[in-house]
């Protein structure tokens, strides 16, 4: 009985080389392929690439993954390890195993669509503009809808820190360009504050002296609230910056199923409500790239 013969990993580093990375290996995949086929084919280049990487031979980064995706997922899954107490270890049988959350994006660099591979890094600048403008389409979009998005990209904030605002968050940064926060694990403490662009700041002021103001359960505008709370007469923590239909506290599934798919669907696009902070996140690294590292005040920001 014949074995399976190892692939030379050793002999594949005369094909792939660190030093000349100019040299290429091109690969024709026919039309009539089926999908199956050509995902089994996109997946085993994609694991290739990372052994090449794991043992040394190729040192650049895998093509077949889009490392932005793996990033945020790397960071959110050691973020809760971190909020999480002490385990022992799994094999020991005292504590069961965690349950290991799906990747809410794909992280391969090829997506389908329809019939055709394509590359979908969230890299488009007007990302924002297409959900603004399909919103735009809907007869119940309103400042309400128009701050949460823009905050959104703005800020890179999940859609539950966003719509969790409130008036305290803004007050305590000085009701300008940023909000205090919350954060996955932070179980409600503000730890993070968010930043936005100063038209966002003052359609938040328009939001909150007409649109809310009317669903307000007092009808106060921000001045009004600003001078009872300087009586204390007010807790500014515990007011909602935005208000739902119902006068209750805009949820993150209220935002989803009413503003935002229905705001990509107008537009004729398909866009996953994470993919604001994956644009957020790439179009800070495409503005570090473009002005250097020399420059210290634009890698702050």
């Amino acid at each position: 009985m014949s074995g399976r013969r190892r692939p030379d990993i050793a002999g594949m580093q005369n094909l792939i080389s660190c030093g000349e990375p100019s040299r290429t290996i091109s690969f024709n995949i026919c039309a009539a392929e089926s999908v199956s086929t050509v995902r089994i084919f996109l997946a085993s280049l994609r694991l290739f690439y990372g052994v090449m990487i794991q043992h040394g031979y190729y040192c650049f980064g895998n093509h077949l993954q889009d490392q932005l995706s793996s990033l945020e997922a790397y960071l959110e899954n050691d973020q809760t390890a971190q909020d999480e107490q002490p385990q022992m270890p799994e094999r020991s049988g005292v504590v069961p195993p965690r349950s290991k959350q799906k990747q809410r994006l794909s992280d391969n660099y090829f997506k389908l669509e329809k019939a055709d591979w394509a590359p979908q890094i969230i890299d488009d600048p007007v990302l924002p503009a297409l959900i603004l403008a399909g919103g735009e389409r809907l007869k119940h979009w309103g400042d309400r809808e128009r701050c949460v998005t823009c905050i959104l990209f703005e800020s890179g904030g999940r859609i539950s820190e966003v719509v969790g605002l409130t008036l305290g968050d803004w007050v305590a940064r000085g009701m300008l360009q940023e909000a205090s926060t919350f954060s996955k694990g932070s179980y409600g403490r503000r730890v993070k504050f968010l930043r936005f662009s100063a038209e966002t700041a003052k359609l938040l002021r328009r939001y909150i002296d007409g649109e809310r103001r009317v669903l307000d359960p007092s009808h106060y505008t921000l001045d009004e609230y600003l001078a009872k709370a300087r009586r204390e007469q007010m807790d500014l923590p515990a007011i909602p910056l935005f208000l739902s239909g119902q006068r209750t506290p805009l949820s993150a599934k209220t935002y989803r199923e009413h503003a935002w798919n229905p705001a990509y669907h107008a537009a004729g696009i398909e866009a996953d409500r994470h993919q604001s902070r994956h644009w957020h996140v790439t179009m800070a690294f495409r503005e570090i790239y473009k002005h250097g590292l020399q420059d210290d005040r634009v890698v702050q920001q």
